[in-house]
């Protein structure tokens, strides 16, 4: 899990010309420290400095730091700027600061230590391995990274007289990041069932909306909160619906079939409200780290109001209207519709690598299967506009064979497909001023292809799956089986957090 065995390998290990460190640190401040905020990087520059001037008198434990600094750079930048600016290949450049990184991890014996800094380490290492990590051996890693945050009583806000105000907000800032880790790594091995009482039993505080800037080692007071937007601004609106969702009297509420329906949305919407008032109302679209962070929030909004009309969570509406059905199309629609602005953004590429772990495979399933009992919905169109745009940033939905979920996605994108071409063909004349609707979009046709093919077999075994999974579905899909299947170990382009919203 953690890389070749280095015991053969010299330390420490060679470190990058000034050039290209200079290159990887502010790589590291525009793409990866906005999205995370676990160093504080006053501090964190200097041991940069330190490291490079004269690595051969560094401490192993920096050394870590900064090669897995390194590392997660190298990971959130392209194929073609890492040719570009480091003249060297992605892969190349990644493997060799994965080894470097772990050999000076087990060098400083992090698993042993009581090390905030070498937590911070192992949780930038973890989150770099996120793309390339089998999801059970990620969830392991994540396991460690949190007992190591236990043992240093990172759950546990207990003010203590070592902990000056600075080492408080680091280690706030560090353990909410390492739940969010562990949840969604959690999710992807498929072991989201398993409670987590570590979690649920923390009183720790969110950390405060300041800049690194306004935090000092020689600080006795807490820094006075700014009034708007910091750097913290992405964490913390996901740090929100955290503790929303841990709240006793408002998450849990929301997945209640005794509370009525109004009283979740009221609930919803004075969420809303606070987060409108706290971020929302000072984002500033101009801004890359605003205009994610309100993308964010958003689509975190819709997923809310998404589980609390969710057929999965309201058995009492098996005889469900349409008027009932739209809703689940809009909210669906609306997620979908964010996720494909997000990822077509330019301002906001720099984020993709952390974007790419997290899309709301629920919310397009829900999409498609509206959109085959709905075929004729005045958004029906602009909906297939979206579809296939999602699979244009999501393709593994039509290349992967390998995955059951996958294969059952894509015979439900050919039977809402073909209940949308019936619908058309029934209400136009070709040459009427929709036949342009009879165009068959090429991902339709490449779908047909593979189930034509031989190399389908998964796609045909799916095909039954499918059919019982809607065969009967007025509010009444089997939603159990989709839930297996969305909880299965997968290595998915997820955009947000399908089941808990921290992510």
């Amino acid at each position: 899990m953690l890389g070749s065995s280095s015991s053969d390998k010299s330390f420490p290990p060679a470190c990058p010309s000034a050039a290209l460190t200079s290159i990887l640190w502010f790589t590291f401040l525009d793409n990866v420290d906005p999205v995370t905020k676990i160093v504080h990087v006053p501090t964190t520059s200097k041991i940069v400095d330190s490291v490079v001037r004269d690595i051969h008198a560094a401490s192993a434990k920096s050394i870590s730091m900064v090669f897995s600094i390194f590392l997660i750079a190298v990971v959130s930048m392209t194929e073609t700027e890492c040719e570009r600016s480091l003249g060297q290949k992605r892969d190349e450049l990644t493997l060799k600061f994965q080894e470097a990184a772990c050999q000076s991890l087990q060098k400083a014996n992090f698993l042993a230590s009581h090390d905030l800094q070498l937590l911070q380490t192992f949780v930038m290492y973890t989150l770099a391995l996120r793309q390339t990590c089998a999801p059970s051996a990620l969830w392991i890693l994540t396991g460690i990274a949190m007992r190591m945050a236990q043992r240093l009583g990172l759950h546990r806000d207990v003010y203590r007289v070592e902990f000056s105000v600075f080492e408080t907000q680091l280690r706030r800032r560090l353990w909410w990041q390492v739940v969010i880790l562990d949840s969604r790594a959690t999710q992807l091995s498929g072991q989201s069932h398993l409670p987590d009482p570590l979690i649920s039993n923390s009183n720790t505080r969110l950390p405060l909306n300041i800049l690194d800037e306004d935090m000092s080692r020689d600080s006795s007071e807490a820094p006075v909160e700014c009034t708007g937007l910091t750097d913290m601004v992405f964490c913390l609106i996901r740090y929100e619906f955290g503790q929303f969702l841990r709240d006793p009297e408002q998450g849990p509420t929301l997945f209640d079939q005794k509370i009525p329906l109004t009283t979740k949305e009221e609930i919803i919407s004075r969420f809303e409200t606070l987060l409108e008032l706290k971020y929302l109302r000072f984002c500033d679209p101009s801004n890359p780290l605003h205009l994610l962070s309100s993308f964010m929030a958003r689509s975190g909004l819709c997923k809310l109001r998404l589980q609390i009309h969710h057929p999965r969570h309201r058995p009492e509406q098996a005889e469900g209207s349409v008027v009932k059905r739209d809703v689940l199309l809009v909210i669906s629609l609306k997620m979908t519709e964010q996720h494909n602005v997000a990822r077509s953004t330019a301002s906001i590429q720099r984020y993709l690598w952390h974007m790419q772990n997290y899309f709301q495979a629920d919310a397009f399933v829900l999409l498609l299967i509206e959109l085959r009992k709905l075929p004729g919905h005045q958004l029906a169109h602009h909906a297939w506009q979206q579809v296939a745009e999602t699979l244009q940033y999501q393709p593994q939905i039509i290349n992967d064979t390998q995955s059951a979920l996958y294969a059952e996605i894509r015979l439900l994108i050919l039977r809402a497909w073909t209940a949308y071409e019936e619908h058309v063909s029934s209400h136009c004349s070709v040459g009427s001023s929709t036949s342009f609707l009879f165009r068959v979009p090429d991902f339709v046709e490449t779908l047909k292809s593979q189930v034509a093919s031989n190399q389908s077999e998964d796609m045909r075994s799916a095909a039954e799956v499918v059919g019982d999974l809607e065969q009967s579905y007025d509010f009444d899909v089997n939603w159990q089986s989709w839930d297996e299947l969305l909880s299965q170990p997968c290595r998915d382009d997820f955009f947000f957090n399908d089941s808990d919203c921290l992510s």
